[in-house]
């Protein structure tokens, strides 16, 4: 990533206007946090989560 493009990126108006949209919508979807893995009709948040998340989704949805 070309550090000037991002610096210039980061004052775009629309770039602002994409980020405030896109973090609505995932806290409203009940994201709380980095990584955060939809399986399901869950959400599964942190690393320590990501195996419960793969088992989760298997018992949801088995031979997926």
């Amino acid at each position: 990533l070309d550090p000037q493009f991002a610096l210039e990126a980061a004052g775009d108006p629309a770039v602002k206007d994409a980020l405030i949209a896109s973090t609505h919508a995932a806290l409203d979807a009940g994201v709380v946090g980095v990584p955060s893995v939809f399986a399901g009709d869950r959400v599964f948040w942190g690393d320590d989560q990501l195996e419960l998340a793969a088992d989760y989704a298997a018992s949801v949805a088995p031979g997926a």
